[in-house]
C-alpha cells in the first residue's frame, strides 16, 4: 500500500487516467512499474551528466560544445575557461566573445579555419593566440569534432582547447638560442677567415 501511494505521489496517476473500467488493481502494478523505470532512466541521464562534469572539469583543458544552429552558440563551457579571465557565464552570454578574444594577428586565419570546418563538417586542428581579460597572451591547440546523431546528421560540435603556452615559449627559446648560435658560429668562421687572409698577405 506504501509503494502504491508512493507511486501515484510521484505520478502513477497519470498512467492511470485512461482506465475507464477503474482497473486500478490490474493496472497498478503495470504503472508504478513504468513509473519507476522512467525514473531509473532520469537519475541515471542525472548521474551520468553529473560523471561528465565531474570528469570534464578535472581536465587541464578548456572544452567546449557549439550548437549547429543557426546562432552557431556555445551550449556548454567548462570552468577552465577562467584562465582567460572570464566566467563561463560570460562566454556563454556572449557569443562573439571567443572570436574576439583571439590575437589580432591571428584572427583571421583561425576564423577561416573554423568557419571552414563547421561548413565542410571536417574536424578542426589548429594553432593560435588568445588574449587574456588582462592582455596577456597565450597559445591555444584548438581541437573539434561533430557530433552525428543515428542518421549520420552533425548534432553538434565537441572541441577541446589545450594551453601550449609552455611548448610555445619554450620553442621560442630554443630557436633563439639556435640563432645565436648560427650568429656565433658565422663570427668566429669571420674571425678565421681574416686571419688567414692576414697570413696570406703576410707570406
Amino acid at each position: 500500500a506504501a509503494i502504491a501511494a508512493e507511486a501515484m505521489r510521484r505520478g502513477a496517476r497519470a498512467y492511470l487516467g485512461k482506465d475507464v473500467d477503474r482497473k486500478y488493481l490490474e493496472l497498478l502494478p503495470a504503472a508504478i512499474n513504468r513509473m519507476l523505470r522512467e525514473q531509473r532512466l532520469i537519475n541515471d541521464k542525472r548521474q551520468a551528466e553529473a560523471k561528465f562534469r565531474t570528469l570534464v572539469e578535472q581536465i587541464q583543458a578548456i572544452i567546449y560544445i557549439i550548437d549547429l544552429d543557426a546562432s552557431r552558440s556555445l551550449d556548454y563551457i567548462s570552468p577552465q575557461r577562467r584562465v582567460l579571465g572570464f566566467t563561463p557565464d560570460e562566454w556563454l552570454a556572449q557569443p562573439g566573445l571567443h572570436a574576439m578574444q583571439i590575437h589580432p594577428d591571428d584572427r583571421e586565419r583561425a576564423m577561416q579555419a573554423i568557419g571552414a570546418s563547421r561548413a565542410t563538417g571536417t574536424p578542426l586542428r589548429l594553432e593560435y593566440r588568445m588574449l587574456t581579460r588582462d592582455g596577456k597572451v597565450m597559445w591555444f591547440r584548438d581541437e573539434a569534432e561533430f557530433i552525428k546523431d543515428e542518421a549520420g546528421r552533425n548534432l553538434c560540435m565537441q572541441g577541446i582547447l589545450v594551453d601550449i603556452t609552455s611548448n610555445k615559449l619554450a620553442e621560442e627559446a630554443l630557436r633563439q638560442s639556435q640563432e645565436e648560435l648560427r650568429k656565433l658560429a658565422a663570427h668566429q668562421e669571420s674571425i678565421k677567415e681574416d686571419e688567414r687572409k692576414h697570413i696570406a698577405q703576410e707570406i
